[in-house]
This record gives structure tokens, sequence and C-alpha cells, in this order.
């Protein structure tokens, strides 16, 4: 049976969006009834939206530093071939860049809203309990 539920997902833009509303549309018309469409998103409100950026950029850079850091290991740990010297080199360069690019991101992120709200509740929990998060 054809599956005709969407998964939620950002909205779709240009020429693909525009497919997906004419395929649904037939498949409305020959099926003579709307057609499951999953709920939309939750839209991110407008107070948070800044927040919610630079958390994501955060996310992007923790998830940068953790594959050049991978990729520097590699090189130093297992690979004893011509050219060492230069692979190590190069992935150092590369890790370096990815942590001051995740430095720059944890900044704007604990400027941000959201990021004030963490620390609100973070200590928050360390007075009340006596330790930390």
């Amino acid at each position: 049976m054809l599956s005709t539920v969407q998964p939620a997902a950002a909205p779709a833009v240009g020429a693909a969006s525009q497919r997906l509303r004419e395929t649904l549309a037939r498949l409305e018309a020959a099926l003579g009834r709307p057609v499951a469409r999953s709920p939309a998103a939750p839209a991110v409100p407008a107070s948070d939206s800044e927040g919610q950026a630079a958390y994501f950029e955060l996310c992007r850079a923790q998830s940068a530093k953790y594959d050049a850091d991978q990729a520097f290991w590699e090189v130093r740990d297992h690979y004893h071939g011509p050219g060492r010297k230069q692979r190590k080199s190069a992935a150092r360069l590369v890790q370096e860049a990815a942590r001051a690019r995740f430095v720059a991101a944890a900044q704007a992120y604990h400027a941000s809203p959201r990021g004030r709200a963490e620390a609100a509740a973070r200590a928050t929990h360390n007075a009340r309990h006596g330790t930390s998060l």
C-alpha cells in the first residue's frame, strides 16, 4: 500500500515543494478524501530563535570538533606510512580550526537568552542540591 504520511521535517522549498503539493493534490483527488499528514513541527518562538540558532551552531561545532579529534588521533596512532608528518600536521590544523569554531560557538551560545537561562537553572540546582550538573 502506498504510504502518504509525510515525516515531520523542515518545510520544503522551491521545486521539490511544488512537486510534493501536486502529488498530494493528485492523491487527494484520486482517493476522494484528504491525505493523512503528520503534524507540523512546532514553531520556535521569535524570542528564542536566537538561542535556538546558537544552540544548533554549538551542536554542529561540537560534532566537527569531535570528528577532527578522531581524525587526528587516527593519524597519530595508526598511520605509519609515507607522509605521516604532513598528514599529522594537516590533521592538527583542522583540529585547531574546529576547536576555535567550537569556542566561538560556545561563547555565542552562553551569551544567548537560552544559554543564560541554562546557566540560571544550573545555579539554582547547585544552590539547592550542593552539587553541579
